[in-house]
């Protein structure tokens, strides 16, 4: 991932969140001007955005561990218990967990999700 789609991803997360981005021309905020979340750097930026989609879209979100290639597989199902979009593999969780997190936001404002909170 270059550094045009990460930042175009790290805002995508943001707004998701429901926090609005500006830019002085320079570097992107958010509305108290604080910099962008490192939502791909650190756990504690990404869980609460994995938490709100398991509280308000759904019941199970299933992640393993592969021993053949030590690479980890993430899931996201719909409540009938259907994948959602293919599910992603990486060798790093956090990597795994922000691209899984990216490609459900994309899908989700596809497809105009209903939130039920």
């Amino acid at each position: 991932m270059n550094d045009v789609e990460l930042l175009k991803n790290k805002k995508l997360i943001a707004k998701f969140m429901g926090l609005t981005i500006i830019t002085d021309g320079i570097s992107w905020f958010d509305t108290s001007y604080k910099g962008l979340k490192k939502y791909n750097e650190s756990w504690d930026y990404l869980m609460p955005v994995l938490e709100k989609i398991e509280e308000n879209y759904y019941t199970e979100i299933l992640g393993t561990n592969t021993k053949n290639d030590n690479s980890y597989i993430m899931n996201i199902f719909d409540y009938n218990g259907k994948f959602i979009f293919d599910p992603h593999s990486h060798k790093s969780k956090l990597e795994l967990v922000f691209i899984t997190i990216v490609d459900f936001i994309k899908w989700h404002n596809k497809n105009k999700v209903n939130e039920t909170n």
